[in-house]
């Protein structure tokens, strides 16, 4: 009697423990898609956050490009000043009025 009630006592904890098992296998599985999904998010964002950092890389290039572009007109044009300086001494109209022509030019670059 004794043996049969430890059998099935025994019996008992195994079927609670397979129980518990199954439970934990489940609960395991649900946490892995989960993080499997969070993983997927995560590579989704750092690809888009790739892609933007790209576009501004670009963009920066091309304002890098417009700002050497302009700065060398710039500079042509205070060249183009100082050797209308040289030459007008201030008195002749004519190159006071291409002065002033250059003084708004560059005044507009």
């Amino acid at each position: 009697k004794k043996l049969d009630d430890q059998r099935a006592e025994h019996a008992t904890q195994v079927e609670k423990l397979e129980q518990t098992i199954a439970s934990l296998g489940k609960s395991t599985s649900s946490r892995s898609m989960d993080l499997q999904a969070f993983q997927d998010a995560t590579h989704q964002e750092i690809a888009k956050l790739e892609a933007q950092l790209w576009q501004v890389n670009q963009e920066n290039q091309a304002l890098q490009a417009q700002l050497q572009e302009s700065q060398h007109r710039y500079d042509d044009l205070a060249e183009e000043l100082s050797e209308s300086n040289a030459k007008s001494n201030g008195t002749a109209p004519d190159a006071q009025e291409e002065l002033s022509r250059l003084q708004r030019a560059v005044l507009a670059a």
